[in-house]
């Protein structure tokens, strides 16, 4: 800009000393033309001219260091940078701090109503399992008692002694059996419900642009739900490993 005003300047200083002396240039062109080459005459050297910026320096651009990049003005925005302006030729490009929230898993697991649901359905289910235990168990009881007052030897006992026998070998498979299945259950809607909640969590965390989730809970504070790619250094660590040690140079 101020390049631009000192050339309007020189323009309208040479109209009017032309027109003074009675010698006015037949176009505006002649003027710029008689103006640029007695600029460049009377330079020490030949400039660096930025054309998008109109920045003209003598002295050649610096190597931008490996934090920093030159430029002649304006803002640059990395992928993976912050951005901090220094002056209009050059600013510092430095690491972006990760993003980090929180978030109650605890809360979440009681709040998630598919979750919930599903365990209401278990317990249910476990309820009606202990009470069909309860009941055999109860009649083999009687079973029992009833035996107890028959004499071993009596046609009674015996028969009495075999039902009793094979309630017994019911009850234990029956136990066995829901025992399985209900562990089965339980288990698979554990693992469902930690998928879906780790999946919400990822899903919230990269809509707003987080890093890093980690627990609120008292007990698990600082337990990581959820960390993006960008934080993973096992590349890195693995590369430092596995590289060879430099070996002293004789002298």
């Amino acid at each position: 800009m101020r390049t631009k005003v000192l050339i309007g300047a020189l323009i309208v200083g040479m109209l009017l000393m032309a027109a003074l002396a009675g010698d006015v240039p037949e176009t505006l062109e002649q003027v710029l033309v008689d103006i640029v080459e007695k600029k460049i005459e009377a330079m020490p050297e030949t400039p660096d001219i930025d054309h998008e910026t109109g920045v003209v320096s003598t002295v050649p651009l610096p190597i931008p260091e490996p934090e920093s990049v030159a430029v002649a003005g304006g803002i640059v925005e990395g992928p993976d940078t912050g951005i901090v302006s220094s002056g209009p030729a050059r600013i510092t490009m430095v690491p972006k701090s990760p993003t980090i929230s929180t978030c109650d898993p605890v809360r979440v697991f009681k709040e998630y109503k598919q979750a919930t649901d599903a365990k209401a359905a278990l317990v249910k289910e476990i309820a009606e399992v202990k009470a069909k235990v309860n009941s055999l168990s109860q009649r083999i009881a009687a079973y029992q008692e009833t035996m107890d007052s028959l004499r071993k030897r009596s046609k009674g006992y015996k028969a009495l002694s075999k039902v009793m026998k094979d309630m017994q070998v019911e009850l234990a498979d029956f136990v066995k059996t829901k025992d399985k299945e209900l562990t089965t259950k339980r288990d698979a809607l554990k693992e469902s419900s930690i998928a879906a909640v780790s999946a919400a969590i990822a899903k919230v965390a990269k809509d707003k642009g987080c890093n890093l989730v980690l627990s609120q809970r008292a007990k698990s504070r600082g337990t990581v739900l959820y960390a993006d790619d960008t934080l993973d250094i096992t590349d890195a660590v693995i590369k430092v490993l596995n590289s060879k040690p430099e070996t002293a140079k004789d002298d």
